[in-house]
């Protein structure tokens, strides 16, 4: 059967169509333990100054922030638990434009941004957030291992209002400054179970309008070593070497995953 290698790739548009816009679409699920501390947490209406997400590239960090932002922002939270209602101003402009919801009470900044720079921006915008009418805010701290000078974020941390709590993401724990540290609430992402990941994939593939049998899924989580970013990219090359099938053939996903580079 010929095949097209890669024909009209929209492997990254899968990526930001399916992702989560709810804790329960997490591909770890709400059983998983770290997943359930977080939501509880959000539950039960806790404080946290500063959480830290520490997980593997690609396994979910920067959207439970964004899920965490945006319950915050959601103006239905109380009738939702732990999840964001997804209907209202504040949860659509995150699934809109993330990273620029700042009037809904999150903003994000990637953190490789020069220090001083990225300093003068977080003191700006929590003396902002003080004059509005709604103060809390989660602020997130993309890739915030790799930020130098990242003990100079500490007075930040300490001196921000009761309003706002930070979000910092690292992908290597051991680049953390062990101030900053001691002030988060750390949270270790961890790969899905490969259980988890097939479910998951299945799912993005039958909302595609496609059926994947879990051997097929195996294959491609297996190949992608249950890295959530990894395999759902690989099954848009999937998608994109089929002809129309409405049940992926096990040659269209072996051919994939032949060629996958993650």
């Amino acid at each position: 059967m010929s095949r097209d290698i890669g024909k009209g790739n929209n492997a990254m548009d899968l990526k930001k169509k399916h992702r989560p816009q709810r804790f329960e679409h997490l591909a770890q699920g709400l059983s998983d333990p770290i997943v359930q501390a977080i939501t509880r947490t959000l539950e039960a209406g806790r404080h946290i100054q500063a959480t830290c997400l520490i997980g593997t590239y690609g396994t979910g960090k920067t959207s439970i922030a964004r899920l965490i932002g945006k319950r915050n922002a959601c103006t239905n939270k109380e009738r939702h638990g732990f999840e964001p209602c997804g209907q209202c101003e504040g949860c659509r402009e995150i699934e809109r434009n993330p990273g620029g919801a700042e009037f809904h009470g999150y903003i994000e900044y990637d953190a490789p941004v020069e220090t001083s720079m990225l300093i003068s921006n977080l003191r700006h915008e929590l003396l902002w957030g003080l004059s509005k009418a709604n103060s809390s805010r989660v602020i997130m701290l993309d890739e915030f291992h790799r930020v130098k000078d990242q003990e100079k974020f500490d007075k930040v941390i300490e001196d921000a209002n009761d309003g706002v709590q930070f979000v910092l993401c690292v992908s290597d724990a051991e680049a953390l400054n062990p101030a900053i540290a001691s002030r988060c609430t750390k949270r270790l992402i961890s790969i899905p179970t490969p259980q988890a990941s097939i479910a998951h994939v299945q799912r993005i593939a039958d909302a595609e309008g496609k059926t994947l049998a879990a051997s097929e899924a195996d294959m491609i989580v297996s190949t992608a070593n249950c890295i959530p970013r990894h395999y759902v990219k690989l099954l848009g090359e999937v998608l994109n070497f089929c002809n129309g099938e409405a049940s992926i053939p096990k040659d269209v996903v072996a051919l994939a995953c032949k060629h996958f580079v993650p």
